[in-house]
């Protein structure tokens, strides 16, 4: 069934043969006796594992590349997925699961004050892995869904404080503590055009245009359809130049803020946390900038069907509840 085999710089590997042809597994060690032990060992396992007694070794990365491409899913759709499998991913490896077949409901229930992130938000990435873990259970890579086990998890935020928006004076004091840091362009472009984190990181030269004065962005949480896929934002004088700056020289293709993507997922994110604490300020998450530019608009009086547009929202109620009834709003009755 299988044999043992050596590559030329001596390495041990197994070969052995599946329905789809020939397979090799490198065993990693150039002793012999070792590689002899490693053999019968996988061929123990690769028996147990062909009559449903064991399950298959299935690396979460691998596991996600396997989904895409049973599923069939949509180049645009695939996009999405892997912005969200992205946050699953660092938090396995946090966790140090490295086969699916060892995430437990314990783990994941640990998810949700881990990713700190939007309730909806959360409930879409875990969305994600548990049809993840359901595909690989109906084509035979799991011999139980470990889905029907798990406990549900709540995604309600224990710090409902930090939900809501960055106040005007707050936004000036974190831009200014960004402002020769790298990170500091990303912040701003947030903060004026109200976009989402992974729209941002999406953004591609060819998507501004100085000349009318807009940015094209993919709305791709929102989007149902061909016709609300993209949408068009103003851009703000103050990050004109900065926008000038960063496409001047680049090809139509080129991210806008490549810096956001090399490094890992939350690094904006801590960093925005600690420069908060540092400047007493509360910290009110990454879409805290969305939250400010969409009250911002609507307390200058844009009109709401206009923010709702370049805001990307699905429907005008999502917009109504940035409708806030505070101190920003004093003195309109005076008005009538």
């Amino acid at each position: 069934m299988a044999s043992l085999k050596q590559n030329k710089y001596g390495v041990f590997y197994v070969q052995y043969y599946t329905e789809k042809g020939q397979k090799r597994k490198s065993l990693g060690t150039k002793n012999r006796e070792i590689a002899k032990r490693l053999l019968r060992q996988f061929e123990n396992n690769y028996d147990l594992v062909k009559g449903g007694l064991i399950d298959a070794d299935i690396p979460p990365a691998k596991a996600f590349e396997k989904y895409l491409q049973g599923k069939a899913i949509k180049p645009q759709v695939a996009t999405r997925y892997r912005q969200l499998w992205r946050w699953i991913d660092s938090f396995l490896k946090e966790r140090s699961v490295y086969r699916l077949n060892d995430l437990s409901g314990v783990i994941v229930s640990e998810y949700p004050n881990w990713r700190n992130a939007a309730r909806k938000t959360v409930q879409e990435e875990l969305r994600i892995l548990k049809s993840i873990m359901t595909w690989l259970t109906e084509n035979g890579y799991l011999r139980v869904n470990p889905v029907n086990v798990w406990p549900k998890v709540k995604t309600t935020t224990k710090k409902p404080e930090t939900i809501g928006s960055y106040s005007k004076p707050e936004v000036e004091m974190i831009l200014d503590h960004f402002k020769d840091h790298p990170a500091g362009g990303a912040l701003t472009f947030l903060a004026y055009t109200g976009a989402r984190r992974s729209e941002m990181e999406a953004l591609r030269v060819a998507d501004v245009n100085l000349d009318k004065g807009v940015v094209r962005i993919t709305s791709e949480k929102t989007a149902t359809m061909t016709s609300n896929q993209l949408r068009y934002v103003e851009i703000h004088p103050k990050i004109f130049v900065l926008l000038k700056n960063r496409i001047t020289g680049k090809l139509p293709g080129d991210p806008v803020f490549p810096e956001t993507r090399q490094h890992r997922p939350a690094w904006l994110t801590q960093l925005l946390e600690t420069a908060c604490r540092h400047l007493k300020i509360q910290y009110r998450r990454i879409h805290g900038l969305r939250h400010y530019w969409i009250t911002s608009m609507l307390s200058a009086g844009v009109p709401l069907a206009i923010v709702m547009k370049m805001a990307g929202h699905s429907n005008l109620s999502t917009t109504q509840k940035y409708l806030h009834l505070g101190e920003q709003h004093q003195g309109w009755v005076e008005r009538i």
